[in-house]
């Protein structure tokens, strides 16, 4: 992890309330800090332009266009990434 910047742990509550930590570094992190709430409490991280989120399937479908796009495996999903980042994140903090 030589070179990169630190990592802090953002908790995040999961759509069946649980809590989640993830790994992120201190620039991220404060970037999330200084994310406005809507009148709903709600916040997102990426909104459309009105400041509305996008639909639940809207990222995936998105996603799946620019797999094939590539020309990437049919298999490859939105939720993917979830499992490759597990993976990566392990290799990566085991040799330290």
């Amino acid at each position: 992890n030589e070179g990169n910047e630190e990592v802090d742990w953002l908790d995040l509550i999961t759509k069946n309330k649980r809590t989640r930590k993830i790994p992120i570094c201190n620039i991220l992190y404060s970037e999330l800090e200084q994310l406005q709430y809507t009148d709903d409490g709600d916040h997102y991280v990426f909104s459309k332009s009105n400041g509305f989120s996008f639909n639940r399937d809207y990222v995936s479908r998105a996603f799946k266009k620019v797999v094939r796009k590539a020309g990437l495996s049919e298999k490859i999903h939105f939720h993917t990434l979830r499992h490759s980042f597990g993976q990566f994140y392990l290799l990566w903090y085991s040799y330290e």
